[in-house]
C-alpha cells in the first residue's frame, strides 16, 4: 500500500493477496482485498477517518458456500489522542 499527506489530509490505497493450498484440489483458495482510505486532521489530536474496501475470494472447492464471495465495505471513524 501507499499513502500521501497534504496539509491536514492523508489519503491511502492498498492491496492484499493470500493463497492457501487445499489438499486434494488442483487449485488454491485465494482471497484479495483492495481499499482506499482518507483522514482529515481537524485539530491537535483529533482526526476523522473513512475507508472503502472491496474483498473477493475464489475457493478450490467450487461447491463451497464462500466460493466467488464478494463484499464491499465502508468505514467511518474518528480518533482522539492526547
Amino acid at each position: 500500500g501507499l499513502s500521501y499527506n497534504v496539509d491536514a489530509w492523508t489519503v491511502g490505497a492498498g492491496w492484499a493477496h493470500a493463497e492457501r493450498e487445499v489438499e486434494g484440489f488442483g487449485d488454491d483458495n485465494v482471497i484479495d482485498r483492495v481499499g482506499v482510505t482518507g483522514s482529515y486532521d481537524m485539530g491537535p489530536g483529533i482526526a476523522l477517518d473513512a475507508g472503502l474496501f472491496y474483498t473477493w475470494t475464489d475457493t478450490a472447492d467450487d461447491s463451497a458456500s464462500n466460493d466467488d464471495y464478494d463484499a464491499i465495505e465502508f468505514s467511518v471513524g474518528s480518533s482522539i489522542s492526547f
